[in-house]
């Protein structure tokens, strides 16, 4: 195969969102995965994770997909 930028590069700008349902999360779930995942920041090869919970609009997500990743 033949890729105009590497696979680096690629997995870089990688997003993933997900959503499994329209009804709200409760508040003290939210706290304590927001606490779960704030305590779990590195992974099985040390390196470091971001994990970022975040409540958007079906336009808001539209959007986080096209836009260009964090440097």
């Amino acid at each position: 195969y033949f890729f105009v930028e590497s696979i680096v590069e690629l997995i870089r700008k990688r997003i993933s969102c997900r959503n499994y349902g329209s009804k709200p999360v409760e508040e003290e779930k939210v706290k304590q995965l927001s606490d779960f995942l704030s305590t779990n920041t590195r992974g099985t090869f040390g390196n470091t994770l971001r994990f970022q919970l975040l409540d958007l609009t079906e336009m808001e997500r539209k959007e986080m997909k096209t836009r260009e990743p964090m440097e």
